[in-house]
């Protein structure tokens, strides 16, 4: 609250409002039906996710948010650093070489593939989110149908009124984009989840994934256990059943049964 109070409604426009976002996004008038949204929709799925625009149009876009890091300093001050994480922390995934790169996991599988996540129960940020939608770029230009196996224990996306004013969400949608662009290529992106995952940052990595698996050490939330402690007033537990996961579609498989 201290950092950003949802009470204070002009705060909330300034920063979150239609009218701010606009400010940053390519934006248009579109009739108030469903049937226009869609159409808008198919628009600019069209203009931007097929074939290789994809890349070019994530790559403008990351320059974009590259230009607007100023806004959110204080989400972002890091010290970079490189350190190796030993093979064995994820037995169930065929995993050659991985390191952490300033809070983003890569690395290379067994089968030649690469390895990124965002792990070890953090709170992703923009620059987790714009490293990890360039090092995909990256590999769709140099490696498009290389497979791509993805780690997630993330809890949610940090907040705070900079981050929410440089548009974090922006970053997520892009990675997500992304994510199903380097799918288009492959048809082998493998989302690995073996920790928690809740909001936008599961949403943008599952939805784009080619297959979702859920290891027993999963924790998936539709929303993070914050805001449901915020709507309830208490703190709400997860799905424990496995199988429940299958049949909601969250997982696609459990890895004590691959």
């Amino acid at each position: 609250v201290a950092d950003f109070n949802a009470n204070d409604k002009s705060l909330v426009a300034s920063v979150m409002g239609g009218a701010a976002r606009a400010q940053y996004e390519n934006n248009m008038l579109i009739a108030d039906h469903m049937n226009a949204l869609q159409d808008a929709c198919a628009q600019w799925i069209t203009n931007t996710a097929s074939s290789k625009r994809a890349s070019a149009f994530a790559r403008l876009q990351c320059q974009s948010i590259a230009q607007r890091q100023q806004l959110e300093h204080d989400g972002l001050a890091r010290s970079a650093n490189s350190q190796p994480i030993p093979t064995t922390q994820f037995p169930n995934i065929p995993i050659r070489s991985a390191w952490v790169d300033d809070g983003i996991i890569l690395g290379r599988t067994t089968d030649g593939g690469y390895l990124y996540g965002i792990g070890n129960g953090k709170w992703a940020d923009s620059w987790d989110a714009w490293k990890l939608t360039n090092a995909l770029l990256t590999q769709a230009e140099t490696a498009p149908e290389a497979p791509v196996t993805l780690l997630l224990d993330c809890p949610a996306h940090a907040t705070s009124r900079a981050l929410e004013a440089g548009m974090i969400s922006h970053y997520f949608s892009l990675l997500g984009l992304v994510v199903r662009y380097v799918h288009s290529q492959s048809k082998n992106v493998t989302l690995h989840i073996v920790g928690a995952a809740a909001g936008g940052v599961h949403v943008a990595l599952a939805g784009g994934a080619t297959r979702v698996v859920a290891h027993a050490s999963a924790e998936i939330r539709i929303l993070p256990r914050i805001a449901i402690a915020q709507v309830r007033a208490e703190i709400a537990e997860g799905i424990s059943d496995s199988n429940e996961w299958i049949r909601t579609g969250v997982a696609d498989a459990i890895a004590s049964q691959v």
